[in-house]
């Protein structure tokens, strides 16, 4: 039950992502929305929180790290 109530609370997100799509919110909206959600759970009460997704790699492309161009965001198309 606190997993259902969790879900149902994040699920107010006003854009659209992967599996988590909108009809009346098509679009994604990285500014707002590119952060972790955390979800705190007190009996029917849940709070969100949010904090940063990392966007720097722990290693460089030259060091043998996956080169950004090709796990950067982008629109879904199927």
């Amino acid at each position: 039950m606190p997993n259902a109530l969790a879900t149902i609370v994040a699920a107010a997100r006003k854009e659209s992502r992967g599996a988590h799509a909108h009809e009346d919110f098509p679009d994604r909206d990285d500014v707002k929305w590119r952060v972790h959600t955390i979800a705190r759970v007190d009996g029917n009460k849940v709070k969100l929180s949010h904090r940063p997704v990392i966007t720097t790699p722990l290693s460089s492309e030259d060091a043998g790290g996956i080169s950004m161009d090709q796990i950067a965001p982008k629109k879904r198309t199927f």
